[in-house]
């Protein structure tokens, strides 16, 4: 698709806001350039205008006005997408003023007991009475803010590990620590409130508007503006979590990824673990963190770790691993995998359901070849209740795969772009891809994807399904 470049006048500008109860920045205005800010500064885009919507009202009237107008339109949410699709339209519909939460969790008589957004910090029920409750919020709310909501009633919501990304992550999979016990963030949507591509509102679920509720859960970015969600949170004050560090080295790594991937072969799916290799200053430096995460008492997690710590054959350079609330463990994370202010960002990833020693020799040797400080690639435990969900019961169908792998690269220059890029695409389309189950989560997908790669995310079925969906829906 191309984007023209033209100008709105000012008379279109202004029966814009004349129709938006929020926010307007046309190209050029006050207000404009830190409006357009995404969290990639890789991205270069200038849309024609940006709307800071109040609601899903403000939505539907900025979708119709687009198409009164043949504006192309973007969605941006948390603006975390590393391809910056949620800036390259005409038109930006920014969601981050829709953030009212609401926790709705039940009492031992089955009465449920509702909150809105509390600004009490220690206000923690001093015993979740049920597993089970729910959570409603708006689409412009960023996963730090929904964890620590939620977290002051003694609840937690499956969702990615990465607290300053935004809901979006829910329509594209959202795996994180709790996804092996509970599933993905998008297994765990109830109903959520859409704006489709004609300016229309609907609630999708399991039994209102169910295709397009089931095109959602992993192709939910194509399909419509979600502005609220409702999901499940589950009973997690605490959890036995930390990090197990080790030194990079090419003569030892091999080893001790192998060790890894055994001691967690067959584990319970209250235990998460990743790998995660983060490069140093210079090339072939760097070192291994193994993140543990168990939602369950110390004794047992414990067991986990010692079994995993007991690799021989390369010295624990610190082990932190110790039980803590749930949301201070999800905030350690953005200390370990820092993202540094205005950098470039390749995130891509895939999805392979065996761990070899051909491919972690592999890995081992292009890492140690890598020449970006900096970088991290990870492999993490899928598997558990996501493996639980039919391949054909949401968009998304690799429910069979026992790993994510992701390479997270960031530097700061424009004229390094095709060597980084590079890098991280030659592992993951070298010694990754075959192995891969046949595509990655629809989040790691990157913007230079070829359609077959899009394809494989959802399995050849699986796309054709949506293709139809689309086709009835929306005249497409």
């Amino acid at each position: 698709m191309t984007y023209p470049t033209r100008d709105l006048s000012s008379q279109l500008v202004q029966a814009l806001r004349d129709k938006i109860k929020g926010q307007v920045f046309a190209k050029g205005e006050e207000g404009y350039q830190a409006a357009r800010q995404i969290f990639n500064s890789g991205i270069e885009a200038s849309p024609l205008i940006l709307i800071k919507v109040e609601d899903t009202e403000d939505v539907s009237k900025a979708i119709r006005f687009a198409n009164e107008h043949r504006l192309t339109v973007s969605i941006k949410s948390g603006g975390h997408g590393v391809p910056g699709w949620c800036i390259k339209g005409e038109l930006v519909i920014d969601l981050s003023q829709i953030n009212y939460i609401r926790v709705d969790v039940p009492e031992p008589q089955g009465s449920n007991r509702s909150y809105g957004t509390s600004d009490d910090e220690d206000s923690m029920l001093p015993s979740p009475p049920h597993a089970h409750g729910t959570v409603t919020f708006g689409a412009g709310c960023l996963v730090r803010e929904i964890d620590q909501e939620t977290s002051n009633w003694g609840y937690h919501m499956p969702l990615g590990a990465y607290p300053s990304v935004g809901t979006s992550l829910i329509l594209g999979g959202g795996i994180g620590f709790l996804s092996r016990k509970y599933g993905l963030s998008m297994d765990n949507l109830i109903e959520c409130d859409v704006v489709l591509a004609d300016g229309r509102i609907i609630t999708a679920s399991e039994t209102e508007n169910p295709e397009i509720f089931w095109a959602l859960r992993g192709a939910g970015t194509t399909i419509g503006v979600v502005t609220r969600f409702k999901c499940r949170i589950y009973s997690i004050k605490r959890v036995f979590s930390g990090h197990l560090i080790y030194s990079f080295n090419t003569n030892t790594t091999p080893a001790l990824i192998s060790h890894w991937r055994d001691c967690v072969k067959d584990v319970p799916r209250e235990l998460f673990s990743s790998v995660i290799f983060t490069a140093g200053p210079t090339r072939g430096t760097g070192i291994i963190i193994i993140q543990i995460c168990y939602v369950g008492n110390e004794i047992t997690g414990g067991h986990y770790v010692d079994t995993i710590a007991s690799f021989p054959g390369e010295r624990c350079l610190m082990k932190d691993v110790f039980t803590r609330p749930f949301v201070k463990w999800q905030e350690s994370v953005a200390n370990v995998l820092k993202h540094g202010s205005g950098n470039r960002y390749f995130i891509k990833g895939d999805l392979i359901n065996q761990l070899p020693d051909e491919l972690i020799t592999r890995t081992v040797e292009a890492f140690a070849n890598g020449n970006t400080p900096g970088a991290v690639w990870m492999i993490q435990m899928a598997g558990g209740a996501i493996n639980d969900i039919a391949p054909e019961a949401t968009a998304f169908s690799h429910r069979d795969a026992k790993f994510e792998v992701v390479a997270i690269l960031q530097w700061k220059d424009k004229e390094s772009d095709q060597r980084v890029m590079a890098e991280g695409n030659g592992w993951l389309r070298t010694v990754v891809a075959p192995h891969s189950v046949g595509g990655p989560f629809p989040n790691t997908l990157g913007r230079d994807d070829p359609i077959e790669r899009v394809i494989g995310c959802f399995g050849r079925e699986n796309y054709e399904r949506l293709v139809q969906i689309k086709r009835k829906h929306f005249d497409v």
